[in-house]
């Protein structure tokens, strides 16, 4: 499973699934909320984002292991003029937007 697709849920909006997807009582709707049962519980509760797909992005996948192969042959360049070896994640944020927005 990818938990990257995944979002947490606040409290409200699972109590709120809870009530209305299960038939519960009024009683056990007033339990729920008076004694935080959701709060306290030792569950996390997830729901999907939704991904918009597009194609032209899509097409973009052909170019991730050109882009790769090139940030890998530029290291020991860019280890000589700076001294320091591999990226920093603010250096190379584009790269890893990109290949998230793919599904990668």
């Amino acid at each position: 499973m990818k938990l990257n697709n995944l979002k947490s849920s606040s409290n409200f909006e699972v109590e709120r699934w809870l009530s209305e997807k299960l038939e519960l009582t009024p009683y056990q709707k007033d339990k729920m909320r008076r004694d935080e049962i959701v709060r306290f519980s030792k569950f996390k509760f997830f729901e999907r984002k939704e991904r918009v797909n597009n194609p032209l992005l899509r097409l973009t996948i052909i170019f991730v292991p050109i882009v790769w192969l090139l940030l890998v042959c530029i290291l020991p360049f860019k280890f000589l003029i700076f001294g320091r070896w591999g990226y920093e994640s603010k250096d190379i944020s584009w790269y890893q937007n990109w290949t998230y927005s793919l599904g990668l």
